[in-house]
């Protein structure tokens, strides 16, 4: 059986989803209904925001699939990557990785990660325009560099500060997407590889020396390092290398997003942020950042912001095996994806779906099947709930800190970096003093 209809001419159905994800899913699905099919340049696709499809997906056997378009990301994460790798050495990876982003080790952190807003915001003159996206890399980042390396060295934290943006600026180029660019003769690929190499000497230095102190520290890097496999081993260089790159690239530039898009919407929503800052004062009137966290509606404000703006818009996987999915047989090569962008905005499934309403998250419970921002199945984000964390303290230690203006009140597009999507310009706003 061939894969269901949908665009055919590869080339072109690739650069219209680069250049406009958004457009493309709403395109297809007018024309074609879901699931759909398409021939990418990186083969055959079949994609759906249905959630029968999106269950059938999530829940199949983890062992026919392996990742999507490994050439894509694997310059910037490494060929090591719990991302990039599949079957028991996916599986393996994720038992070691799992333990520092849940639980009371994570939220052991949340200290750390208020400072970190703090000491980004310091920064401000009262009257400053400024873009919420860059405020919220920055403060990721520093989260990133506290939790993960522990670095203290303000020379270190200020090179890693400058390397990391770059090279995901870099990385957003089309050589990332389409193999045959990938030439020295093209300047953003010559550019990126030259920041990858500065950026891969300086996280290898980090491990070294982190290794010969053996300090017993809580950073993720020192706890990496201990880590053991059932056999004992424990991972070596290159492995701890490609992991922290993940860490470092996935991890901070996804809750930078979401959290500008939460700004965002707040500040468009005025009534909603007040409702919010009454919520806080009530149940964390000290401002203490964990208890942030057990907010309810902090927590339906940050959800709702990943619905209607899904920082990675589709989740796709290629099949190493042939298998029944979606209602057609499938031969091995062939790609599947569920599509958030979809689901999130299925009126079947959420009234007004185009609208920001918070309210919904403490109306109803929706299923991982009908809400999934960091995926699904055995491939769901290791970071989903230290980023949804972080995110939650960073916010409400900022609001109940700040006053902001928003500058861009309009809708807003949304434009690639690399495999994720940011609100169109970063968000611009104001800053209008303390509270």
């Amino acid at each position: 059986m061939p894969i269901p209809k949908g665009p055919r001419f590869g080339l072109l159905t690739t650069l219209s989803y680069i250049r406009n994800p958004y457009g493309f899913f709403e395109r297809t699905v007018s024309r074609y209904g879901q699931p759909f099919g398409c021939h990418t340049m990186g083969g055959p696709l079949v994609l759906s925001g249905r959630p029968e499809d999106v269950k059938d997906i999530f829940r199949a056997d983890p062992m026919i699939f392996e990742p999507w378009n490994v050439d894509m990301l694997e310059p910037v994460l490494g060929s090591n990557s719990v991302i990039l790798t599949s079957g028991t050495k996916h599986r393996e990876y994720r038992k070691l990785l799992t333990p520092p982003f849940h639980g009371q080790r994570m939220r052991s952190y949340a200290q750390r990660m208020a400072t970190a807003a703090h000491d980004c915001a310091s920064e401000w003159l009262e009257g400053e325009n400024f873009r919420a996206y860059k405020f919220t890399q920055s403060v990721s980042l520093e989260v990133i560099l506290d939790t993960v390396f522990g670095v203290t060295d303000p020379a270190v934290r200020g090179e890693l500060k400058a390397l990391l943006p770059e090279l995901l600026d870099l990385g957003n180029g089309l050589p990332m997407f389409l193999k045959f660019l990938r030439l020295p003769v093209i300047p953003s690929w010559r550019r990126f590889t030259a920041v990858r190499k500065k950026t891969d000497r300086l996280i290898r230095r980090q491990i070294h020396d982190r290794a010969l102190a053996d300090d017993g520290g809580d950073d993720i890097l020192s706890m990496l390092l201990r880590a053991e496999y059932d056999d004992g081993s424990r991972m070596e260089e290159l492995e701890v290398r490609d992991q922290l790159l993940s860490i470092l690239s996935a991890g901070h530039e996804t809750t930078a997003i979401a959290m500008a898009w939460t700004l965002y919407w707040l500040h468009r929503h005025p009534e909603k942020l007040d409702r919010l800052l009454e919520e806080i004062s009530q149940r964390a009137p000290t401002g203490d950042p964990e208890a942030l966290t057990q907010i309810p509606y902090l927590d339906a404000v940050v959800n709702e912001s990943l619905r209607i703006h899904p920082v990675i818009p589709d989740v796709p996987r290629k099949l190493c095996q042939d298998a029944e999915l979606m209602g057609y047989k499938l031969k091995a090569g062939t790609s599947v994806g569920a599509v958030a962008f979809l689901t999130h905005r299925d009126p079947d499934i959420y009234e007004q779906p185009e609208k920001w309403i918070p309210e919904r998250f403490l109306d109803r419970k929706f299923t991982p099947f009908e809400f999934y921002p960091f995926g699904g199945g055995n491939r769901r984000c290791i970071g989903a709930a230290f980023a949804s964390f972080e995110a939650k303290v960073v916010l409400g230690t900022i609001l109940t800190s700040y006053r902001f203006q928003l500058l861009d009140n309009r809708p807003l597009s949304v434009e690639r970096r690399h495999v994720t999507l940011m609100p169109q310009g970063g968000v611009r706003m104001k800053y209008l003093g303390q509270r």
